[in-house]
């Protein structure tokens, strides 16, 4: 898992299976703590599989479903986390059946009154799609049932080179800088 974590550091974007991949070997070591308590489903519109993204935008989303809205509960929970294509634009869904929230931040991109996972994404989102991604809360919150969260990320088809694009200026950049650094030294 740490492998995989700094193998997708070195890239600005990955494909969607490639992120449910990542997302697979994290939940196996999810469901060693859980066991019968966990039940995950994953789905992927195959139309979508080879759609590029953020490498890990959704595992802070899953860990926040698991620690804040499914360890709390007693009883065994679900998660569900799909890929989806709606009309134009590339649908990320991640919904469980956990305590929920009690106050839900700002529905749009912003990063007020939130975790650091949550912020991330947040501002990731913002910083490559310029403004033309969006990331959905919802919860059904009852402080006795806790009813859960769904968390949706839905990235415009039409906008894909812009991960793409800032993985070339990084990798572009990257090459610059040695190569400036030896000028300057001589």
């Amino acid at each position: 898992l740490f492998r995989s974590v700094l193998a997708r550091a070195e890239r600005n974007s990955i494909s969607v299976s490639e992120e449910f991949d990542f997302l697979r070997t994290y939940l196996a070591i999810e469901q060693v703590r859980f066991g019968q308590r966990l039940r995950v489903e994953m789905t992927i519109d195959p139309a979508i599989a080879n759609s590029q993204l953020p490498p890990l935008i959704l595992q802070p989303i899953v860990e926040n479903a698991i620690k804040h809205g499914l360890s709390p509960k007693r009883e065994s929970g679900w998660l569900k986390i799909q890929a989806e294509q709606a009309e134009n634009s590339l649908r990320l869904t991640v919904e469980d059946n956990g305590a929920g929230w009690n106050e839900l931040p700002s529905a749009k991109i912003s990063s007020r009154n939130q975790g650091v996972g949550l912020k991330n994404v947040r501002e990731r989102l913002l910083t490559i799609y310029e403004g033309h991604a969006d990331l959905q809360i919802s919860s059904n919150f009852a402080a006795e049932t806790g009813q859960g969260t769904q968390i949706t990320i839905t990235i415009p088809l039409s906008h894909q080179d812009e991960a793409q694009n800032a993985d070339h200026r990084r990798r572009s950049f990257g090459a610059v800088a040695p190569a400036e650094a030896a000028r300057r030294a001589s």
